[in-house]
This record gives structure tokens, sequence and C-alpha cells, in this order.
């Protein structure tokens, strides 16, 4: 039995050989990350600690947000990291700021009734008899 997140089952619904390749056959490709898929990691791990805090009734500052989102940024950040689009590193970190900026307006307190941040589902696949 595989476990499969969203990313896993988006990239199957758009490319089955795709999926194979990445996730069956363990093929890396020759791009490992792309800036946006940085981008998105950095965006996607401060979006669940805010989460993570506001479960336990301590939602952070915007400052603690940004600071937060700063550091997830360099820590994988490479200067080889494939960027295709005319923009600088600056313009992709500087959307990830503006998204978490216009995020937190939008959500704050962050009790949207949000139960969990991530759930392993099992379902069992076979034959019907």
């Amino acid at each position: 039995m595989g476990k499969y997140s969203h990313s896993k089952l988006s990239t199957f619904e758009q490319c089955p050989f795709r999926f194979k390749l990445r996730y069956i056959d363990k093929i890396k490709p020759e791009i490992e990350k792309s800036i946006e898929a940085h981008l998105g990691t950095a965006v996607h791990d401060t979006l669940e600690w805010i989460y993570l805090k506001a479960q336990k009734q301590n939602p952070p500052k915007i400052d603690e947000v940004i600071a937060f989102y700063t550091d997830s940024w360099k820590k994988d950040f490479s200067e080889n990291i494939e960027i295709v689009k005319d923009l600088t590193p600056e313009d992709y970190f500087n959307k990830g700021v503006q998204f978490l900026l216009n995020y937190y307006q939008r959500h704050f307190p962050f009790q949207d009734g949000t139960i969990e941040l991530e759930k392993e589902i099992s379902i069992k696949l076979g034959q019907n008899k």
C-alpha cells in the first residue's frame, strides 16, 4: 500500500506516465526543484505552522509569520535553483510575502473549522467480485 498526497494525485491526473516515472520507477527529474516549487513549499510550510499555532489557541502575529516564511525560504534555497520566467528570486520571495499578508488579513484568527492539516486515508483497491 502506498501513501498518496494531493501533489501525487495531481501529478497522476495531469500525466499518468509522469507519475509512473517519478513515483513508481523513482526516476528523478533533471531539474530537481524549480523556483515555483520552492515558493510553494515555503508558503505551504508557513501556512501549516500558522494553523498548528492557531490550534493551540496561539495564532502568530504577522511579523512572526513573515519571519517563519523567511527562514523557510532560506532553508533550502540555492543560487542554482531553476528559474524559467524573467523574474528574480526576490520577486518570487515577495510574491510569497504578499500571499501570506493577504491570507493572514482574510483568515485571522484561523478558526475556520479546520480539523486536521494532513490526514492519512487508506483505501483498499481490488477486483469487484
